[in-house]
């Protein structure tokens, strides 16, 4: 009995540090059924395997119900891991401190129930704050949450993690066969440690190489776009000379027609010629004129690169940005994320239906800015709650991620809110960016 409540009392630790890891929320029913499910594999394990063997659900089951949540297999590998690796060193901490200033055996202190639990309480104060600490830094300060981590990194990454863990776990293997001696057990507290310190460091240097690279290629992005969005208002220079040059003809074709009276045919020639050409003035490349209001480079760039890409495809595009947009309180990177996939799944669900359009509208309050993507759609549109669930897609198996990712970014702001509608065969999807809140990056001109 006592040795179910030791490993009841070990899951949960590893728990309380993975959640102040992770970005992630669980909700409070996830977190009990995770525990739950662990406890009752882990029971059955440490009674025909052993203790080492009964840890293996502890990390498994984590990782699994992350990768589900998380859709990266590196930050749920992680993540697990490092809580474990929390909880081992934590233990070693502080049983060397007892050891060392009261001289216990420990053997005898850990069947003794009393001071088990006293233990216990203090490790799970370390575990805590050791874990909101580190929680802290890998996601407000290095914002590792919003790095797309693959190829090379993430090998390292991950195979730097299992080797950490394996070799801690075999040296408490090797120590449990030589005896609990407190010389051993202080050894193994420093090299823990300081081994567990060393990751952090190889982890940092490999996370900033990580974001370094992220940052040139947004950069190339960002410079692709501006490029794009710069060719097409030199476009729109020219189309406006000509206008200019041939707006003293075009005065002059109506003359001839006023000077003999010939309404009839001033009429047919208007209709013509005269219309036409201001529907070419009204055509898309004029539209585009009015992201000048965006002062923000970065989302310039990518709403240019996105509106010139439904202009490519016969997709009528609606802008309407009537006041300067110079702040949004967001990280670059997810605003920019967000702003893409909603775009994307627009021009697409706009290319099926029988008269394409996209309509953007981004309004600047003083609460907060919106910004309003409209596009046509097919008659046939799946329920709204099941777009946004992993895997659903209307393309096939296994594409369906982007308005998951969408709803994920979203999540890790309370200034932020999505709103859906669906009507007569238009779908919009409304952005809602507050301004006041702290919890949010800022992103600025």
């Amino acid at each position: 009995m006592q040795l179910y409540i030791k490993m009841i009392g070990t899951i949960f630790l590893v728990y309380v540090g993975m959640m102040n890891l992770n970005l992630y929320k669980f909700k409070t029913k996830q977190i009990l059924l995770m525990i739950g499910i662990t406890e009752v594999i882990s029971s059955i394990l440490v009674v025909h395997l052993g203790q080492f063997i009964a840890l293996i659900p502890v990390l498994a089951i984590p990782m699994l119900i992350l990768y589900k949540n998380n859709i990266n297999i590196v930050k749920s590998t992680v993540l697990p891991i490092f809580s474990i690796i929390i909880v081992v060193i934590s233990d070693y901490v502080l049983t060397s401190i007892i050891v060392y200033f009261f001289n216990t055996d420990m053997y005898a202190m850990s069947n003794d129930i009393k001071s088990y639990w006293s233990l216990y309480i203090l490790e799970l104060i370390l575990v805590f704050i050791t874990s909101k600490f580190l929680g802290s830094i890998i996601n407000k300060k290095m914002k590792i949450s919003n790095l797309k981590i693959k190829g090379k990194f993430s090998f390292l990454i991950i195979i730097s993690s299992i080797l950490t863990l394996i070799i801690m776990y075999a040296n408490i293997i090797l120590e449990d066969k030589l005896g609990f001696e407190s010389d051993i057990i202080r050894i193994n507290a420093l090299m823990f440690s300081v081994y567990f310190i060393m990751l952090l460091v190889i982890m940092y240097i490999l996370f900033t190489s990580i974001r370094k690279e992220l940052e040139l290629k947004n950069k190339q992005g960002l410079y692709n776009n501006l490029h794009e969005y710069t060719n097409n208002l030199e476009k729109l220079y020219t189309d406006m000379r000509k206008f200019k040059h041939d707006y003293a003809n075009i005065l002059s074709s109506m003359l001839g027609y006023m000077e003999s009276n010939d309404m009839e045919g001033l009429k047919k020639h208007f209709n013509e010629n005269i219309v036409p050409l201001g529907r070419k003035m009204e055509a898309n490349n004029f539209k585009l004129g009015v992201l000048k209001n965006i002062k923000i480079p970065e989302i310039k760039g990518i709403l240019s690169s996105k509106l010139i890409m439904a202009q490519e495809l016969s997709i009528d595009t609606f802008i309407e940005i009537t006041e300067p947009i110079d702040y949004i309180n967001i990280d670059i990177i997810n605003i920019s994320r967000c702003l893409g996939i909603l775009l994307d799944n627009a021009i697409e669900a706009a290319e099926k239906s029988d008269k394409p359009f996209i309509k953007l509208a981004i309004i600047n309050t003083k609460t907060s800015v919106l910004i309003v993507i409209s596009n046509s759609c097919a008659e046939i549109i799946p329920h709204i709650h099941r777009i946004y669930q992993k895997g659903f897609s209307t393309k096939g198996n296994n594409r369906g991620l982007g308005l998951n990712i969408l709803k994920d970014i979203t999540n890790k702001y309370e200034n932020v809110y999505v709103d859906t509608a669906i009507q007569n065969g238009e779908f919009k999807q409304q952005l809602e960016i507050g301004k006041t809140m702290e919890s949010a990056g800022v992103v600025n001109a």
